[in-house]
C-alpha cells in the first residue's frame, strides 16, 4: 500500500514539475520554452522563465536568469544569480545573488552578489571578460572589462575600470575608474578609486592611495601614507615618506624621509643614507677572493657639478689599495710633487687620454666644443681636426645638407647605417624630375688619395671610386659640401633617389620603344611572311666592353637581310646586310663603333623586323 502511494506521489509530481521539450530539461520551471531554446538545463522556481532562443544553458536555482532570452552557453547557480541576464554568452555565476544585474560575456562571477551590477537598467553591468571571486566582489561593476577580483570586497565599487588584478579581502575595494592596477594583500590598494598603472604588493600596501598612478609599493604597508602621489617605488615593509612625494625612489623598513636609500627618479639622484653613530658603511664587494682572470671594482663616470660652494680637499684623492679598497689619500708623490699630470690643458675642447702607466694625461685625437665631435690624426698643430686653426668649423657650407655633428680622418665601419626619413620630418615634397638627363652628365671616376700632399688627412693607399666633387656640383650642387677651408665633400646617399629615377625613366623609354618596335610589326603582319625558322639565336658576351658576337638563323627564302642596332630614342646607329642563308650565321659588332649605354639590336627581313634584343655597352 506505501509503495502504490509512493508511486502515486512520484509519477504527480514528475508530470508536473519535469518537462522534456525540445532538447530541454526542465525541473521545477516555468512551461513558457518556445521552439526556439534547445538543449537548456533548468532547475528551479522562475528560473529560465523568459527564453526564446536560448541554448546550451545550465541554470539552477529560483529565478536564476529568468530574463534570459538569446543567451548561451551559460552557467548560473544560485538564488536569483544571473536574473537581468538577456543575451549575455559564455558567462558562469555562482552564488545568491551573483551577477544579478548584469549582462556581460565571457564572465565568471563566484560569490553571494559578486558582479552583482546596479539595479537601474542604465547600470546594468556590461563588463566582459572579468574574473570575480569572493562575496561582493566586482560588486558595482557597470563596463569594466578584463578585471580579476579574487577575495571578499575585491574591487566592490568598480564601474569602469578595466584590467585591474586585485588579490586579498578589500583590495582595490574603492576603485571606481583606475585602470591597470595591480593590488595583492588584503587592503592592498583599498582606497584606490582613479589611480591607474600602480602595483601595490604587501597586507596594506598602498592602502590610502586614492588618485596616484603609476607608483610601484612593495612590502606589508609600504606607500600606505600617501593619497595622490605619482611615479614612486617604496620597497619594504612600512616604507613610506612623512611627506607627500612623487617620482621617488625608497628602500627601507620605516616610515622617514631618510630611508636606508633613496633616489629622485626625475633627477636621477641617488642618496644612501648612513648612521655615522654606529658601524654603518657603503660596501662594494667581490665574492671572489682568489685570484681572478677578471676585474671588479666600483667606477664613478661623466660625473659634473656646477656647485662652487663644494670646498675640495687639498691634495687628496679617491684611489684603490693593495687590496682593491677604495680610499682617500694623498695625491703628493713627494713634497712639492703631483701624482698625475695632464699635459693637454693648452688645446681647448681636445679630450685627455691617458698617457703612461702613472695615469698622466696628454691631448686624445677627439675634439669635443659641447656640439660637435671630431677625431682625426697628427699632432693637433697640424691636425685636420685642429678647430683651434680653422676657427671652429664644422660647416657644410651647401644649401642643404645642414652642419657636420662628427667629422672622422680615416675609414668608418659598422654593422649598418640608417638615416632619418620619415615622411613626418618632410615638408615640400616633389617627384625628382629629369633624373636620367642628370644622371648622364656627370662622370665616375676611379682615383687615388693625394696622400702626400694631404698628410693631415689620414687617407689609404688604396683604390677607390666615385665622383669629383666639383663635377658633381656643376649638376647637383644641393648634393655638394664646401667646408670653411674651401675643401668638397659628396653626399653619395642622397644620390641613390636620382640612380633609381633614371633607371625608371629608362626603363620606360625602353618600354615605348618594344611597344613600338611591336606595333609596327602588327601593322604588316597581313604581308608579313612567316617564317619559323629566321631569328637572332645567341648575343655574346652582354653587356661587353669590347664587343658582341650575334648569332642568328635566315631561312633561304628570305630575300633580303638586315641587322639593325638602334638607340633607346628610336635612332638607327648601324645597318649591316646579310647575304649568308642558313643557320648560325654571324657578326660581330664592336664597341668602338658605339658609345656607352643600351641598345635594342634588330633582325630585319624582307623589310620588317621579326627578331629584337636588347645590347649593353659598357
Amino acid at each position: 500500500m506505501k509503495i502504490k502511494f509512493i508511486l502515486f506521489v512520484c509519477i504527480h509530481f514528475c508530470l508536473q514539475n519535469v518537462i522534456l521539450a525540445q532538447n530541454n530539461l526542465l525541473v521545477n520551471a516555468p512551461v513558457t520554452a518556445t521552439p526556439g531554446a534547445n538543449h537548456n538545463t533548468v532547475f528551479g522556481l522562475n528560473s529560465g522563465l523568459s527564453q526564446t532562443s536560448a541554448s546550451e544553458n545550465s541554470l539552477f536555482g529560483s529565478f536564476a536568469g529568468s530574463n534570459l532570452k538569446v543567451g548561451s552557453k551559460n552557467t548560473l547557480l544560485g538564488y536569483q544569480s544571473g536574473l537581468t541576464l538577456k543575451d549575455g554568452l559564455n558567462n558562469t555565476f555562482v552564488g545568491e545573488g551573483s551577477g544579478i544585474w548584469s549582462n556581460g560575456t565571457n564572465n565568471v562571477y563566484i560569490g553571494s552578489l559578486s558582479g552583482k551590477g546596479n539595479a537601474a537598467s542604465t547600470s546594468l553591468n556590461t563588463g566582459t571578460a572579468n574574473t570575480f571571486v569572493g562575496t561582493n566582489s566586482g560588486a558595482g561593476n557597470t563596463s569594466g572589462s578584463e578585471n580579476v577580483f579574487f577575495g571578499l570586497l575585491t574591487g566592490q565599487n568598480n564601474t569602469i575600470g578595466f584590467k585591474n588584478t586585485f588579490i586579498g579581502q578589500r583590495s582595490g575595494q574603492a576603485n571606481t575608474t583606475g585602470n591597470l592596477n595591480i593590488a595583492v594583500g588584503s587592503q592592498a590598494g583599498n582606497f584606490n578609486a582613479t589611480g591607474s598603472g600602480n602595483v601595490f604588493i604587501g597586507n596594506s600596501s598602498g592602502v590610502n592611495n586614492i588618485s596616484g598612478s603609476a607608483n610601484l609599493y612593495l612590502g606589508n604597508s609600504a606607500g600606505s601614507s600617501g593619497t595622490n602621489s605619482n611615479g614612486n617605488i617604496f620597497i619594504g615593509n612600512g616604507v613610506q615618506s612623512i611627506s607627500s612625494v612623487s617620482n621617488e625612489l625608497f628602500i627601507g623598513n620605516s616610515i622617514s624621509d631618510t630611508p636606508l636609500i633613496r633616489g629622485n627618479l626625475n633627477n636621477r639622484d641617488l642618496i644612501f643614507n648612513l648612521n655615522n653613530n654606529v658601524n654603518s658603511r657603503l660596501v662594494v664587494n667581490s665574492f671572489n677572493t682568489g685570484n681572478a682572470s677578471g676585474t671588479s671594482g666600483l667606477r664613478f663616470a661623466n660625473l659634473t657639478s656646477n656647485n662652487t660652494n663644494l670646498v675640495a680637499p687639498t691634495g687628496r684623492v679617491l684611489t684603490v689599495n693593495a687590496n682593491g679598497d677604495v680610499v682617500l689619500t694623498s695625491d703628493q708623490v713627494s713634497t712639492g710633487s703631483t701624482g698625475i699630470t695632464n699635459s693637454c690643458t693648452n688645446n681647448v675642447n681636445f679630450v685627455p687620454k691617458t698617457a703612461d702607466n702613472s695615469g698622466n694625461l696628454t691631448c686624445s685625437q677627439i675634439f669635443d666644443n659641447g656640439t660637435n665631435v671630431g677625431i682625426g690624426t697628427g699632432s693637433q698643430s697640424t691636425s685636420f681636426f685642429d678647430y683651434t686653426i680653422m676657427s671652429g668649423d664644422f660647416s657644410a657650407e651647401a644649401t642643404t645638407p645642414g652642419n657636420a655633428k662628427l667629422r672622422v680622418a680615416g675609414v668608418t665601419w659598422s654593422n649598418g647605417f640608417y638615416a632619418a626619413s620619415d615622411k613626418k620630418f618632410k615638408k615640400d615634397i616633389k617627384q625628382i624630375a629629369s633624373s636620367l638627363e642628370a644622371i648622364q652628365k656627370i662622370d665616375g671616376k676611379t682615383y687615388s688619395w693625394n696622400k702626400n700632399e694631404n698628410k693631415d688627412r689620414n687617407f689609404d693607399q688604396g683604390l677607390h671610386s666615385g665622383f669629383i666633387a666639383q663635377e658633381l656640383e656643376k649638376v647637383l650642387p644641393h648634393l655638394v659640401a664646401t667646408s670653411g677651408d674651401g675643401s668638397k665633400a659628396v653626399n653619395y646617399i642622397e644620390l641613390m633617389p636620382y640612380l633609381v629615377e633614371a633607371i625608371k625613366e629608362q626603363q620606360t623609354q625602353i618600354s615605348e620603344l618594344k611597344s613600338q618596335i611591336a606595333q609596327n610589326n602588327k601593322l604588316h603582319t597581313l604581308d608579313f611572311i612567316k617564317f619559323f625558322n629566321t631569328k637572332i639565336i645567341n648575343v655574346s658576351p652582354n653587356p661587353s666592353d669590347s664587343f658582341i658576337e650575334v648569332s642568328f638563323n635566315i631561312d633561304s627564302e628570305i630575300k633580303s637581310a638586315y641587322l639593325e642596332v638602334f638607340d633607346l630614342q628610336g635612332s638607327l646607329q648601324s645597318s649591316l646586310k646579310i647575304s649568308e642563308r642558313g643557320l648560325e650565321v654571324k657578326r660581330v659588332l664592336q664597341k668602338d663603333n658605339f658609345a656607352t649605354g643600351i641598345y635594342i639590336l634588330s633582325l630585319s627581313v624582307n623589310g620588317k623586323s621579326i627578331d629584337t634584343k636588347r645590347i649593353v655597352f659598357n
